[in-house]
């Protein structure tokens, strides 16, 4: 089992004497202890704790054994004994440095100098951030589907209880299935009769001319 440095227990032991650092395993990580002010020993107030629970789930309608009770008493008391864990933002596992010292630090003296107003002032800023910040969010995605071409196509046909359209982009250069019967726009400057002679040979159906009658 891991053991603290002396350094760090000495600097928690000057915030607060009830404070304690011990490696809980699991979930494999470094915790923050604070002693709680019992009106018993320990084991007087899981067995108070358990007769209590298993009262409450008698009258219930349940059957619970003695020891689940003890066993569910000295988990409540230790959940409200931990003050936290020490890891990083993502939950990673972090060492015990001082880093936590700074913390608890800065916690105490929240504790020793603010009152409800204040806590309740951080509260309700935080609380605002987090839905402008969601709002933001939230904005940002309705702009890009307004200005989303391909999708205002789909949601209109989608309305209109069409089918919806695909958008397909052939590269330049690939060769297409129905090429022979695309009618290719004419060059600038090129003649009637030369786009003319280019429809009759896609097969649109365009009458060729008659050659004029001999002179009599």
């Amino acid at each position: 089992m891991p053991t603290p440095d002396r350094t760090i227990v000495r600097a928690l032991k000057r915030i607060d004497t009830a404070l304690s650092a011990t490696f809980a395993e699991p979930p494999g990580r470094w915790a923050i202890w604070h002693d709680l002010w019992l009106e018993n020993t320990f084991d007087g107030s899981v067995a108070e704790m358990a007769r209590e629970l298993y009262y409450q789930a008698v009258t219930s309608g349940y059957a619970p054994s003695m020891a689940d009770c003890e066993l569910t008493a000295v988990e409540a008391i230790k959940a409200r004994s931990l003050v936290f864990f020490v890891v990083n933002e993502d939950g990673s596992y972090r060492p015990l440095d001082h880093r936590v010292i700074q913390k608890l630090q800065r916690m105490d003296y929240l504790r020793r100098n603010c009152g409800l107003r204040d806590w309740r002032s951080m509260m309700d800023a935080r609380a605002d951030a987090l839905r402008r910040s969601r709002q933001m969010a939230q904005g940002d995605i309705w702009d890009c589907i307004r200005r989303d071409p391909v999708f205002k196509r789909q949601a209109s046909d989608i309305l209109w209880g069409g089918r919806p359209t695909r958008s397909i982009i052939v590269p330049e250069g690939v060769p297409h299935a129905n090429d022979h019967q695309r009618v290719q726009s004419a060059d600038p400057g090129e003649g009637a009769g030369t786009q003319a002679e280019c429809v009759r040979g896609g097969g649109d159906g365009v009458a060729v001319p008659q050659p004029p009658d001999p002179p009599a």
